[in-house]
């Protein structure tokens, strides 16, 4: 085998040899949107006055959304808009 398919190093088909190409945000940016959305949605749950079943779902729906954010955030999940 080349050496050249030693030297770079793939996983689920990417190239990793450049790891900081990997990262598109910088980890205190995506740690600032995580707190800025938690504090955001602890005050709608606190001040806004909902019934328990819509502040379930509302709570569902941001922390799916967040999730899905961060997994294409680190590059996991590539979806061609």
């Amino acid at each position: 085998m080349p050496l050249e398919n030693y030297n770079s190093f793939y996983f689920y088909g990417k190239d990793l040899s450049n790891f900081s190409k990997l990262f598109i945000m910088p980890i205190i940016q995506i740690i600032l949107v995580i707190v800025v959305v938690g504090v955001v949605l602890w005050l709608i749950n606190r001040y806004i006055p909902m019934q328990q079943t819509v502040k379930t779902i509302l709570n569902v729906v941001v922390v799916i959304i967040l999730i899905v954010w961060l997994i294409r955030a680190f590059g996991l999940w590539d979806m061609k808009v």
